[in-house]
């Protein structure tokens, strides 16, 4: 199973969260968003190797044991809820799990048309809602483990 912690150019938090996965013996690859659409073709590619992945982004620190409890459910999505300005989300990718059945039944994810409930588009802002919503249609429902994690991202906490 891979993590992957995707960061922007100003991600003044990812020492922290690399300090975290590390202190939790969670090997991580980071990988650097240098465009807006970069974590959409992030998310494609990892799609498309169907290896089960769990997803910790540059401002999201998890707990102790966090990523090996979403790693060990049996659950094809998995999610550690954080909270932001708007409240709980329990469908982000703050802390995501996917796992590699559900890439196989779900080829088609990052095809378009995207999901017609709201505007989704391949830029970082709306890549979780696009995941989300087309998931949901499909009849699919994140399984949300507890306790969240911490967002330290005070753009959106506050």
């Amino acid at each position: 199973m891979r993590v992957v912690v995707p960061f922007g150019t100003k991600a003044p938090m990812l020492r922290a969260v690399q300090i975290a996965l590390e202190q939790d013996g969670v090997e991580a690859q980071y990988e650097h968003m240098a465009r807006p659409d970069s974590y959409f073709e992030l998310m494609k590619r990892l799609w498309a190797a169907r290896e089960t992945v769990v997803i910790v982004e540059h401002d999201v620190v998890v707990w102790p044991g966090g990523v090996d409890q979403l790693a060990q459910c049996s659950e094809p999505w998995c999610t550690l809820p954080y909270y932001c300005s708007v409240g709980w989300i329990i469908d982000g990718l703050g802390c995501t799990k996917f796992a590699d059945e559900l890439m196989t039944e779900v080829p088609e994810m990052f095809e378009e048309p995207f999901p017609s409930c709201c505007s989704h588009h391949r830029d970082y802002c709306g890549l979780d809602r696009l995941i989300a919503h087309r998931l949901q249609q499909l009849g699919r429902a994140p399984h949300v483990h507890s306790p969240g994690v911490s967002n330290l991202n005070g753009k959106w906490t506050t």
